[in-house]
């Protein structure tokens, strides 16, 4: 019998670790191997890439912005009590330069100069622009 406990206390300890590491390792409350349950804030980094800025704003009510960002940025999004942070993302050109587009995990938001993503975890996306050739 005392080897069925050990087993079952180890197979209790490795649940626990899934459990906490199904977050990305933050330890917020998951599911067991399903992030669906896990709660924010949740983290967005933005890579800028040529001459422009991005700025990130949360829905309304819920914390969390970037303004104006170039190079690399990142900000936390939402209390720790809200699944699915909607973030609105603004792509700003410079003068002399055009948006290719958005990448990661804002990819589906193509070309368009604004786009959004539900954070549900630690999201990453990348913004492109380029210089705009004399005519």
């Amino acid at each position: 019998m005392t080897g069925n406990k050990k087993a079952f206390g180890t197979l209790l300890a490795a649940l626990s670790v899934a459990a906490l590491t199904a977050c990305g390792g933050s330890g917020e409350p998951c599911g067991l191997g399903d992030d669906s349950m896990c709660y924010g804030p949740y983290e967005l980094t933005i890579v800028v890439t040529g001459k422009g800025n991005v700025s990130a704003i949360a829905s309304s009510g819920v914390p969390g912005a970037l303004r104006n960002c170039t190079g690399t940025c990142s900000a936390d999004f939402g209390p720790d009590t809200t699944y699915g942070v909607k973030v609105n993302l603004t792509a700003t050109p410079d003068d002399g330069y055009a948006f290719v587009g958005w990448g990661g995990d804002c990819a589906r938001g193509g070309a368009a100069l604004k786009t959004s993503i539900t954070m549900t975890h630690k999201d990453s996306c990348t913004a492109e622009f380029t210089t705009v050739p004399n005519r």
